[in-house]
């Protein structure tokens, strides 16, 4: 029967219910688009940090005003960023954490060029080894290798 009891408690301590979150209307917005936040909790203020855990990271704090359980934003940037609040719901204060990939708008016209120089790059090097594997040998010209000079071993 205490078995039972545990289980039964490590069922719904473990709920989705029971852990504080974000919930975001889109996992993968564009640039600009705006997205619905909901928490678990009424939120005073969210910070936002942009690229997470580089050199280059910027934050922002976004305040809520009065708390409420919903926010809409908008981002300003691409790339990843982490939406984090401090609820302070239950005993202590546990930080929340969600991160989110923003995707550019449109196609980036730096990262085309950057493919398609990858790829001439890429083609041509082999093509000219082919080339090179299937040319046939002049007269004139000495072998590139030659069975004789290398005896087996």
């Amino acid at each position: 029967m205490r078995l039972i009891y545990l289980l039964l408690i490590l069922l719904i301590a473990g709920s989705p219910e029971a852990r504080a979150s974000i919930e975001v209307s889109n996992h993968s917005p564009e640039v600009g688009e705006t997205i619905t936040l909901t928490f678990s909790a009424p939120v005073d203020s969210l910070t936002v940090t942009y690229r997470p855990n580089s050199s280059v990271s910027k934050t922002e704090v976004l305040v809520n005003n009065p708390p409420a359980t919903s926010m809409e934003w908008a981002s300003k940037e691409p790339g990843l960023v982490s939406l984090s609040y401090l609820d302070r719901s239950g005993g202590d204060a546990q930080s929340v954490r969600q991160d989110l990939s923003i995707r550019f708008e449109g196609l980036s016209g730096s990262g085309l060029a950057v493919m398609l120089f990858a790829g001439i790059i890429l083609f041509g090097g082999a093509t000219m080894a082919f080339r090179t594997l299937f040319q046939e040998q002049d007269e004139g010209r000495p072998e590139v290798f030659d069975p004789e000079e290398m005896p087996d071993t």
